[in-house]
């Protein structure tokens, strides 16, 4: 997956308000590639349900240093 899945097509950042924003750039992504190199679609669900408690882990760790709410925005650039 760290093949299709890198740096170049993924972002986090933060959000003027200090939120968590992670950009999935999915049109750089080769999506036909990616798919016929899994051993089976669970692989690439667990793959990013790692990445989302990564980003939940991030966001309550800011949230407490900062005792307010940070969010995790989501953004699937498609282009």
């Amino acid at each position: 997956i760290n093949k299709y899945i890198t740096p170049s097509t993924t972002i986090t950042t933060s959000s003027s308000q200090g939120d968590l924003v992670y950009c999935i750039r999915a049109g750089l992504i080769d999506d036909q590639a990616l798919m016929s190199s899994l051993e089976s679609v669970e692989n690439l669900v667990d793959f990013f349900l790692y990445c989302k408690e990564v980003n939940a882990l991030v966001a309550n760790d800011r949230s407490l240093d900062k005792d307010k709410l940070v969010y995790v925005i989501t953004v699937n650039d498609l282009n």
